[in-house]
């Protein structure tokens, strides 16, 4: 309940379980809620700083800043307002990477999604040049963005980082005298 009016919160299960904790006292430490919940260091201060993320503030945090450690505190928020009645409370993401080990990249696509990907620009790369023979850097980088478009979002590093992968395999050369032209080869 809050000073303003009954709010409906929309949270993840283990920002429920932080909430519920708030029943019972006004002020917890980050040591606390984590004895008491059982929940990992790093996923508990992901759903802690939701909730106390500047644009949410269900919980007040001191020191208010990013980190965390065992002795800052939390206190649940009284004076929250929202105009919402039902307010969905975000979810900070997890910053994961292919190097971490846990098959994804920095965006959270799968290493199996990443793969497909990468062929299907492959795949388009040489369906243009194919059809072109000879064809400059920027206008090739255009035509494959045109084609996949619809499919996904691509960044153009990405297109030139497997234009550079099927130049070291041969399916294409750049010209002697242009760097920025592209020929095909059969």
């Amino acid at each position: 309940m809050f000073e303003k009016g009954r709010k409906e919160l929309v949270v993840q299960t283990y920002q429920m379980c932080v909430l519920m904790l708030f029943n019972h006292a006004n002020k917890l430490t980050f040591a606390e809620i984590q004895k008491l919940t059982n929940i990992g260091e790093a996923e508990l201060t992901r759903h802690l700083l939701s909730l106390a993320h500047p644009d949410v503030k269900i919980l007040r945090k001191n020191p208010n800043n990013k980190s965390m450690a065992p002795d800052h505190q939390f206190m649940y928020n009284t004076k929250y307002e929202s105009n919402l009645y039902r307010v969905k409370v975000p979810l900070l993401s997890a910053k994961v990477s292919v190097v971490s080990g846990s098959g994804k990249d920095e965006k959270g696509v799968s290493a199996g999604v990443l793969e497909a990907r990468k062929n299907l620009v492959e795949a388009s790369v040489v369906r243009v040049m194919k059809s072109r023979k000879t064809l400059n850097h920027n206008n090739l980088i255009a035509e494959v963005l045109k084609q996949l478009s619809s499919r996904f979002s691509i960044e153009p590093s990405f297109i030139k980082k497997r234009i550079e992968s099927l130049i070291d395999r041969e399916y294409m050369e750049r010209d002697k005298e242009d760097r920025r032209l592209y020929h095909y080869l059969a």
